[in-house]
């Protein structure tokens, strides 16, 4: 998949197979922080219209990849907007899941989720009364 014509050729920012690197936000992308049962909440009611997340499994949070400089205010519990100034690691396209790895993997289809269906979506989650906040 990294080869010719591969995604590395598309996206420059992923890494070769057995790597990571720590990418600047807001040149490629920005990304929202969140923790995983929540974020898991929100891939759910997104379904096909989620689109690449990074999970690290050590510390339950993951970031779903939006737009660039799309997202001027973000104002949700248990989120944060990741842009300019923030560096956030990223796995090789087929990582392991016992390590940084992707959730949902960028695609040539699929490369960010818009922020107004992630926003609703990670709304409805926490306003759900089945959500708990993470450590609670």
């Amino acid at each position: 998949m990294n080869g010719p014509g591969g995604l590395s050729t598309w996206f420059s920012w992923l890494p070769p197979e057995g790597t990571v690197w720590h990418v600047a936000a807001g040149e490629y992308w920005d990304t929202v922080r969140t923790p995983h049962t929540l974020g898991a909440a929100a891939i759910t009611r997104l379904g096909d219209q989620c689109g690449p997340v990074i999970c690290d499994p050590w510390t339950r949070i993951v970031h779903f990849l939006v737009e660039s400089g799309c997202v001027r205010r973000w104002d949700l519990p248990e989120t944060v907007l990741c842009s300019e100034s923030t560096y956030v690691a990223v796995p090789s396209p087929s990582a392991d899941t016992t390590g940084l790895h992707w959730l949902i993997a960028p695609t040539f289809s699929r490369c960010i989720t818009d922020p107004d269906l992630l926003h609703l979506a990670l709304r409805a989650a926490v306003d759900s009364p089945h959500h708990r906040r993470e450590g609670s």
